[in-house]
């Protein structure tokens, strides 16, 4: 029987993926800061601040990136060694305006990327992980349709093992993971 090309793009994906720095871990952090959100900006930062901790517990060195969006997008925290970056707190984290919530996860995923294609293999790290806190509400998005953002989050996830975390503020949240292609076990 003949191989198929997924099969091809599977064992290239192995042999790149042998000559990754397997102890560096990539991280984006998206969070919503839009106006939704000002009722719960004490779980927000403490979520942030959580996540921080655990990562910095984990074994292997990480670059986390902190992403903020509303209907703009700030990249206040870019590629920062772990130990680097700063807890939030309600001076850093300040909700306002209105939500582009796939424009800002389509952005983050392909800033991503374009890092990664610019890297020597052996800067490359080993896994990159997307994590996103939000309330789930999209009002303000107009570069990346829920489709897009759907095909982007399945063709990364299982085409080169990235991994999404939807942390959710509310159930609203939860719900919209499921439609975005993440994995329910992984919202919550």
């Amino acid at each position: 029987a003949s191989r198929g090309l997924g099969d091809v793009y599977k064992r290239q994906t192995k042999i790149i993926s042998a000559t990754m720095n397997k102890n560096l871990f990539e991280i984006a952090y998206i969070l919503d800061r839009s106006g939704s959100m000002s009722r719960m900006v004490e779980p927000a930062i403490a979520g942030f601040n959580q996540f921080l901790s655990e990562q910095r517990e984990a074994p292997g060195d990480a670059r986390l990136s902190l992403i903020l969006f509303d209907d703009q997008y700030e990249v206040p925290y870019n590629r920062l060694p772990l130990g680097e970056v700063p807890e939030l707190d309600t001076t850093t984290y300040v909700p306002r305006a209105t939500t582009a919530l796939l424009d800002a996860i389509g952005r983050t995923i392909n800033e991503i990327d374009q890092k990664l294609a610019t890297m020597l293999e052996a800067e490359r790290p080993g896994k990159v992980m997307v994590a996103i806190f939000t309330d789930g509400f999209e009002n303000a998005s107009r570069e990346f349709s829920l489709d897009r953002i759907n095909s982007l989050i399945r063709e990364k996830r299982e085409e080169h093992g990235w991994e999404f975390l939807f942390l959710a503020a509310n159930q609203d949240a939860i719900a919209s993971a499921g439609r975005m292609g993440i994995d329910p076990k992984m919202a919550g």
